[in-house]
């Protein structure tokens, strides 16, 4: 049986800080098709969504624990990222 886990690569194509709130704040950058994405929290823990107009809230979202990554993908051609806090 063939496959395996998609790796990222050791620089990525993007990046983008965004400061979350309590409100959902989305990402301006745009993925490529076929893209990941790993979300790092810095501060507190994050919902996460991507979509082409996201919006982040608890109940459609993933969450980041504070200090933590997650990886995400494969992202849809134009997708962003929307983000806000726990």
């Amino acid at each position: 049986m063939g496959g395996g886990a998609p790796v990222l690569a050791p620089a990525p194509d993007k990046a983008e800080e965004i400061t979350s709130s309590g409100t959902t704040q989305q990402g301006s950058e745009t993925a490529p098709g076929g893209a990941y994405a790993s979300v790092c929290s810095d501060g507190g823990s994050v919902y996460v969504v991507f979509g082409q107009n996201p919006i982040a809230s608890a109940s459609t979202s993933y969450m980041v624990p504070a200090g933590g990554c997650r990886d995400f993908g494969p992202l849809k051609e134009g997708d962003k990222i929307a983000v806000i806090d726990v």
